[in-house]
Order: C-alpha cells, then sequence, then structure tokens
C-alpha cells in the first residue's frame, strides 16, 4: 500500500531539510524516494537504507557501514550512538557516527494511505 510520507532531517536539532513524498509501505518494510535517494527502513528488525548513485549507506542498531559503488569497497564507520523509536507511524531516529560533529535525527510519519500512485 502507498501512502504519504512525511520527512525531516534535523542536525543538532536544527532543520535542515523537509520533504513531502508517496512511499509503499507492506511487511513492515518502508520506502521511498528523495530527490537524490532511496530510502529502506525495516521498521520490526531496524535496518535503515539510504542508496543513490554513489553510495549505500546501511545502519543496524549496532553498526554502520558506506560501500562506495564505484570503488566497489565497503567500509564500517563506528557508531558514536543510536536511538530509534517506531510507534504510532511515526518513526524517530537519531543517530551520531564517530565522524559527525553533530547528531542526525531523522523524523518520518506515514500519513494517509494512497489511492492514486
Amino acid at each position: 500500500m502507498y501512502y504519504n510520507i512525511t520527512l525531516n532531517t534535523y542536525e543538532n536539532n536544527n532543520l535542515l531539510s523537509g520533504l513531502t513524498t508517496t512511499g509503499k509501505y507492506e511487511d513492515n518494510i518502508l520506502t521511498f524516494h528523495t530527490d537524490n535517494d532511496f530510502l529502506k527502513i525495516n521498521t520490526k528488525n531496524f535496518k535503515f537504507t539510504k542508496e543513490n548513485n554513489e553510495s549505500i549507506f546501511i545502519l543496524t542498531t549496532d553498526s554502520a557501514s558506506l560501500t562506495l559503488k564505484e570503488l566497489n569497497n565497503t567500509l564500517t564507520i563506528p557508531l558514536d550512538y543510536i536511538n530509534y523509536n517506531y510507534c504510532n507511524n511515526n518513526i524517530e531516529l537519531t543517530y551520531k557516527l564517530i565522524s559527525q560533529e553533530e547528531p542526525l535525527t531523522l523524523n518520518i510519519t506515514i500519513g494517509e494511505e494512497v489511492y492514486d500512485v
């Protein structure tokens, strides 16, 4: 089924971007596109994937990795911390990689069902 999706991205509580799009949510898997990325989230057994033309970023509750497509090379990135919560069609994901100065927070809302896709 397809739904309206709202994504807000924050760095250290400052809004970086906001977007409304349409996404597919079936069997605990949410998928949707932004302008440059394809995002996939397993809401039950948390796994976040962000893919674009250059790379694939995968985040789980205990690890982060970045695959550079051109080099066909995967790097493991140490996590400082991660917090994930899914409740009432709202996803809040906050994480900080060791390489980041500030944490990133993604707030994703799965809205009303869309019938014309």
